[in-house]
């Protein structure tokens, strides 16, 4: 039994790299992302992400904690630039289209 909690444990804090990956993706998904070396921290963050090519599941427990901001932050950006481009009548219509698209994530 005690081999099997610690390979519990060794799983769990296998992805060491979960706090400076959450760290990104916050910065990343900011109001103040336009003033982060974007080169430097995309490396990093292909670095990171490259070392479990090979073993993706080990990232499976931790993908929602990961995506959910980006494609948050994402939906927002986008629905931010199609409702000050659009006219009071298709503003009504997209209304509905963003309340089914948050009801999906």
């Amino acid at each position: 039994m005690a081999d099997f909690d610690n390979f519990i444990k060794s799983e769990i804090s296998f992805f060491g790299e979960r706090e400076e990956v959450l760290k990104i993706v916050s910065l990343l998904c900011s109001k103040d992302f336009i003033s982060i070396p974007w080169e430097k921290t995309w490396d990093r963050l292909n670095q990171i992400f490259s070392q479990y090519q090979e073993m993706p599941t080990i990232l499976s427990p931790y993908l929602e904690e990961i995506v959910n901001p980006m494609v948050s932050w994402l939906l927002e950006f986008v629905m931010k630039s199609y409702w000050n481009s659009v006219d009071q009548n298709e503003k009504l219509s997209t209304h509905s289209l963003k309340v089914s698209f948050y009801k999906l994530i």
